[in-house]
């Protein structure tokens, strides 16, 4: 799991029929001095929606997750994904 961090970012998730979710996430980021709280919810929010949307899409899964995130009254982790721009 740790291998695949180096091709899919801050985490990743696995989800399908007949498989329950799983949330990967790189958790070594946390040390790094810039890394918030906000960081981690915005991470986990949008592979959550991934895995609601059951989308690769990560534009939705971005919105998915800052609905989520609003939802739950965490703001400042919403607007990191709605910023968030793309390569």
């Amino acid at each position: 799991m740790v291998e695949a961090l180096k091709t899919r970012g801050h985490g990743y998730c696995i989800y399908g029929e007949k498989i329950d979710p799983v949330i990967v996430f790189d958790s070594r980021l946390e040390s790094d001095p810039w890394w918030t709280k906000n960081h981690t919810l915005a991470v986990l929010a949008h592979e959550l929606g991934h895995i609601r949307l059951a989308s690769e899409s990560e534009e939705d899964a971005d919105r998915k997750g800052a609905e989520i995130l609003r939802a739950a009254k965490k703001h400042m982790a919403a607007r990191l994904l709605a910023r968030r721009k793309r390569d």
